[in-house]
């Protein structure tokens, strides 16, 4: 404890030495210069899109999405084990929050034994 206290008082004699010798600091720069503003808004705006078609484990599926500031609209869609595809379209803004619609297109192929996939969704 007797350390800090001893360079304590060698620090602050240091100080009033040097202010005594060169005069007080002057700070020059950051206070004495203008600060420029810029507006950093812009309103987000994306697209993007993927596909999935793999024959060999069933996985069919795609996606689309865009957003213009907030609004967003996009549909995604999937092969169903049964062979029917589930197709969700959606959008989402700020009055009116988010709202899907969900269609099911029936292939014909009825759900008896084992699922079956077809390849002419894509």
């Amino acid at each position: 404890m007797r350390f800090y206290q001893i360079f304590s008082v060698a620090a602050i004699f240091t100080v009033m030495v040097f202010n005594e010798i060169f005069g007080s600091p002057v700070f020059v720069g950051y206070d004495n210069q203008k600060e420029e503003t810029s507006d950093y808004y812009a309103p987000p705006q994306y697209k993007y899109d993927y596909a999935v078609h793999d024959p060999e484990t069933h996985d069919i599926k795609s996606q689309w999405e865009h957003r213009d500031g907030d609004l967003v609209k996009g549909a995604y869609s999937l092969l169903e084990p049964d062979g029917s595809m589930r197709l969700v379209e959606y959008t989402s803004d700020k009055d009116g929050g988010f709202n899907a619609v969900v269609s099911r297109s029936d292939s014909g192929n009825s759900r008896s034994g084992s699922p079956s996939y077809n390849n002419e969704y894509f």
